[in-house]
């Protein structure tokens, strides 16, 4: 019974808490996970089905990825610059003119905090 309870800890995202205490925003916290589960690759890239279900966005912003961008996206990821100190970009990848995907790319901050 020891292993499998061991070998849960590969299966799941760990972080300490107080990385995310400090996020207003659900959408923070949920972006914040998706990127810690990613951490060991550095980038992340949900098509926008997977980044909606992940963030349980509201019907409008997953009706409309301009609500999306305003309302969940762009709030996310400046809280995860200003009080997680990670540097994130992100951009979305197109097919025609629709968004199908979107792409994080992030790394923790080589200055850190300063106090």
């Amino acid at each position: 019974l020891v292993p499998f309870l061991f070998g849960l800890r590969k299966e799941f995202t760990t972080y300490k808490l107080k990385h995310a205490a400090a996020f207003r925003s659900i959408y923070s916290w949920r972006l914040f996970e998706c990127l810690r589960s990613w951490q060991g690759a550095g980038r992340w890239t949900p098509t926008i089905a997977e980044f909606q279900e992940a963030t349980d966005a509201t019907p409008t912003a997953r009706a409309n990825f301009k609500e999306l961008r305003l309302r969940v996206i762009e709030p996310a990821v400046k809280e995860l610059r200003e009080k997680n100190g990670l540097i994130v970009k992100w951009e979305p990848i197109k097919a025609g003119r629709k968004v199908t995907a979107l792409r994080f790319e992030f790394e923790p901050d080589p200055q850190g905090a300063l106090f």
